[in-house]
């Protein structure tokens, strides 16, 4: 089931238990994950089951009424969103479809919603089966349904529908097939899971017409009201749908089309419907573009927002020339969202550029190393008093000497220290932007004025001032600077420190003496006047290995008058310091 709500959002459903027991079964999974039967799970009822549910969770109604509820899920369980789904016996499909929507007669309710219907009725309706196959993380196609796609490795194929039980599009016999055989299939998606998959990666379907007779498939869908030849008004635009759908694991292939697949389709093209005059009403109402209001593309993005343990669909409308326009654009729906998901309106988390797209190279990009994450965790404390740890809010990268076979040992760790923060922006969706490489640094600071043409390609050494010039100019990120006169100084500063963690969350450069270090959190308690810092040495030279990374203290808490990793004082007593502290964007 999929609740809708006003300008394309959904909520993916959960499969509808038609007994008590089966809701049992449900309810049992998820409370064995949280160790909480009270925690709040997004659910759609089915009667029967409706005062059981309803006895133990909140709902809160889905809009339009009817059988359905929904609510979202406290995940205080914590790094285990989805894997309730495992223990629920579900499976996530994903149903992609490029299909051309012509609307005659203008952008208004009447001819969108009979083009939308007549739509679904080409793609929901008789002759149509859905090839399924185990998936390859890629992201969201932008190849008619139907087109071969090149690689070396293709998927074992599966048909959804009327004729699964007689054929498959890689030649295999449906049989009695279920979900779980089309996942085991797919491989290697990652640890743990339905065949192996790592919980939440979905399998990838997508409609198909078959002629009499024959499993040729169109490659897109189109509908035309009326003849093009009529003097009516004509406007056409594409729909890249990507509907995503929890099915029970063993259901069927003959029944999956029907119960799960053509739905999820049929549901998400209705809401495209309902966005398309949404965004077409607003665009109407400037006067500079009310002429020609015309249809706009539609994308369809998958978030998983924090705290959540469902998927959360939107359909963006594309209404500038570029990603970034979109984003500003975009800002006053994305903030009706948050508010009404009960997200932060303070921090991003539905963002077109960081929406899920099941890649696992996306995140290293195309040459790049890949970069080991939020290293800091699995550190044992300095202190007992869990009020008195302040630590960076969100996952970073630990960028650090010869990365990329780069060799800037001995003058490139404030270079490092910057890749850390800009990480850090990009992993909490405030940007889609890489962490810029040592040159690129170099280059923004000469066209800043800051420094003359000679620097770039230099080895020079930059500051904590340097650092804030960039993240202004190449994020748009403001900082503020304590300055510290000397070394033995920085202990008094510790509450203030802590303050920023707890206020801002985000990673801090250290520059001053002859060493800059990113600091990703402070211990102070505030009876003792005890302190540590959590110290994130970009010194390191050595491959990615975590467990060298711990023993060598290349990361970890560091106390007045330690040692720093790579040797010598931590803090120079009788230098000065500067801690620029990045001031979190309150935008969503």
């Amino acid at each position: 089931m999929r609740t809708l709500l006003p300008y394309g959002l959904s909520f993916v459903g959960v499969w509808s238990p038609d007994t008590p027991a089966a809701a049992e079964k449900l309810l049992t999974a998820h409370a064995a994950l949280l160790g909480d039967a009270s925690a709040p799970l997004m659910v759609a009822t089915g009667a029967p089951a409706v005062a059981r549910i309803t006895s133990q969770f909140q709902l809160q109604k889905g809009p339009g009424g009817g059988g359905g509820a929904c609510v979202t899920l406290d995940d205080s369980g914590g790094g285990h969103a989805l894997a309730w789904l495992t223990l629920a016996g579900l499976q996530p499909v994903r149903v992609r479809a490029c299909l051309s929507l012509t609307v005659h007669g203008g952008v208004t309710a009447a001819p969108v919603a009979t083009a939308i219907e007549a739509l679904v009725d080409e793609v929901c309706g008789e002759g149509v089966v859905f090839v399924l196959s185990g998936g390859g993380g890629g992201g969201a196609s932008s190849s008619p349904v139907g087109a071969a796609s090149g690689g070396a490795h293709v998927p074992p194929r599966f048909l959804a529908g009327p004729a699964s039980s007689s054929s498959s599009s890689s030649g295999r016999g449906g049989g009695g097939a279920c979900l779980s055989d089309v996942a085991a299939a797919g491989g290697d998606g990652g640890d743990g899971g339905h065949g192996g998959r790592a919980p939440g990666w979905p399998v990838d379907a997508a409609p198909m017409r078959l002629a009499p007779g024959t499993a040729a498939a169109a490659p897109t869908f189109e509908y035309d009201a009326v003849p093009s030849s009529a003097p009516v008004t004509e406007s056409r635009v594409a729909l890249e749908l990507d509907a995503l759908t929890y099915a029970p694991a063993r259901a069927p292939l003959a029944r999956l089309a029907r119960d799960w697949l053509g739905p999820a389709l049929a549901a998400q093209l209705r809401a495209a419907g309902a966005a398309i005059l949404v965004v077409a009403a607003a665009h109407s109402a400037k006067p500079a573009l009310a002429a020609a209001p015309g249809l706009r593309a539609l994308r369809s993005c998958h978030f998983l927002p924090p705290g959540r343990a469902h998927h959360v669909c939107v359909l963006y409308p594309r209404l500038e020339a570029g990603e970034e326009a979109d984003v500003v654009a975009l800002a006053p729906y994305r903030r009706q969202l948050h508010t009404l998901l009960g997200l932060p309106l303070d921090r991003p988390a539905l963002r077109p550029a960081t929406r899920l797209t099941w890649a696992a190279a996306a995140a290293a990009g195309e040459g790049k190393q890949v970069r080991l994450p939020s290293v800091h965790v699995g550190l044992p404390l300095p202190g007992d008093a869990a009020d008195s740890i302040h630590l960076v809010q969100g996952a970073y990268e630990y960028h650090h000497y010869m990365q990329d076979r780069f060799d800037d040992a001995g003058w490139g760790c404030a270079y490092r220290s910057l890749q850390t923060l800009c990480s850090w922006f990009r992993l909490q969706q405030y940007t889609a932007k890489p962490s810029p490489g040592h040159r690129d640094i170099q280059a923004t600071l000469v066209r800043l004025g800051d420094k003359d043409k000679s620097f770039i390609g230099s080895s020079k050494w930059i500051g904590a001032i340097e650092l804030s010039y960039v993240l202004d100019d190449y994020l748009g990120v403001s900082c503020k600077v304590v300055t510290i006169n000397k070394g033995s100084d920085i202990p008094s500063h510790a509450r203030e420190l802590a303050a920023h963690f707890r206020t801002q969350g985000t990673p801090v450069m250290i520059g001053g003496g002859v060493l800059a270090y990113t600091l990703l959190g402070v211990y102070f308690n505030e009876t003792t006047g005890d302190c540590a810092f959590l110290i994130l040495d970009p010194h390191y030279t050595g491959g990615e290995d975590l467990t060298k990374i711990h023993r060598g203290t290349w990361v970890g808490w560091k106390r007045p008058g330690d040692s720093a990793a790579a040797g010598g004082p931590l803090f120079v007593n009788d230098a000065f310091y500067n801690f620029l502290c990045p001031q979190r964007p309150k935008e969503v």
